[in-house]
């Protein structure tokens, strides 16, 4: 879930050391056009391109600054890009997650940078991967708070009550990362400017909670589904979304749906009915999909089922594996029909 507000999706918890390391590195580097380089390790949203961003923009005027695809192509986003500053010949690139997630996982990303970039590059490494301690993890939550719209009152509420501790101490058990506590934070400032007041603000945070967890659960479960089990999930979105009134369908209409798929775009994913027979009830016992109340659920063929996520948590899991998936398959996962 993208946050509205930019202050929040801008504000950054528990990562001061990193930060006043790598500004060290930079600034050394814009007064001289000399001084160490440095290897950046982190995992997916641990905030490694938000604190380099926050230091560029403090202390590079924009018109130093152009983000670029690894071809060279202009591009809007950080992620996955190369950013250059062009008047100080400094370029920050990022490896693609998906080719080399394993090596990055076991050599820090070294065994992957060619020996003639890896010879020039110092010994410094800054890790994004550190678990903040809990009370730190506590802190942040009350510190994210106060860059939203939530009055200082309800934030004065939640501070005094005891049982937040034990929110927060689940959401660090189950996640334990920053990007999760803004995320939550975030659909907590969403549920009080669409209803207005809070009657009571302890049970909404809670609610807010259990949707985060479960979301976290959810995608956990989508990483690790097989390819064609997203496209059926998906083959069920379509058909959801090309029948406006009806959202519950059965296993037949959802299998034709994946023939479908197969002819006009991989026949070589093409199985039998049992194999996806069996993928759609995986997708139920991990309620994906859920059974459609009073069905007859002796026939598989008619077995009705309704779609239990998200489209886009579907389209996130596609993301990180778009270079084991074939190009017409991810064309058809965002097409229309």
């Amino acid at each position: 879930m993208e946050s509205p507000n930019q202050k929040l999706a801008d504000a950054i918890v528990g990562l001061d050391e990193q930060q006043k390391h790598l500004e060290k590195i930079l600034l050394e580097f814009g007064r001289t056009g000399l001084g160490g380089s440095c290897l950046i390790c982190g995992r997916k949203r641990s905030g490694k391109s938000l604190v380099l961003d926050q230091i560029i923009k403090r202390h590079f005027i924009p018109s130093d600054v152009r983000i670029v695809n690894a071809d060279g192509e202009k591009c809007s986003s950080f992620a996955a890009s190369a950013k250059i500053l062009q008047k100080h010949g400094l370029d920050i690139g990022n490896f693609d997650e998906e080719k080399y997630k394993k090596e990055i996982i076991e050599s820090n990303g070294l065994s992957i940078l060619e020996k003639r970039v890896r010879s020039r590059l110092s010994k410094i490494y800054i890790y994004f991967n550190a678990q903040l301690p809990l009370e730190e993890f506590k802190s942040g939550f009350f510190q994210l708070l106060r860059y939203t719209q939530i009055p200082k009152n309800i934030i004065k509420k939640l501070e005094n009550e005891s049982s937040i501790d034990k929110m927060l101490q689940k959401l660090f058990e189950r996640v334990g990362m920053i990007a999760w506590l803004k995320k939550l934070v975030a659909l907590y400032e969403m549920v009080y400017t669409r209803i207005g007041k809070m009657p009571d603000p302890v049970s909404s945070l809670n609610y807010c909670l259990e949707a985060i967890l479960c979301e976290n659960e959810q995608n956990r479960l989508l990483n690790k589904l097989s390819v064609r089990q997203l496209i059926l999930l998906n083959c069920v979105a379509k058909l959801d979304g090309r029948n406006n009134r009806i959202c519950e369908f059965n296993y037949r209409e959802i299998i034709n749906e994946y023939y479908r798929f197969s002819n006009e775009n991989k026949n070589s994913m093409r199985v039998s009915d049992i194999v996806l027979y069996k993928d759609l009830q995986e997708l139920v016992d991990l309620d994906l999909l859920v059974i459609a109340k009073k069905v007859d659920n002796g026939q598989l063929p008619y077995r009705r089922v309704m779609l239990n996520i998200e489209q886009e948590a579907i389209f996130d899991s596609v993301k990180m594996r778009k270079k084991l998936i074939p190009g017409p398959v991810i064309d058809w996962f965002y097409s229309d029909f």
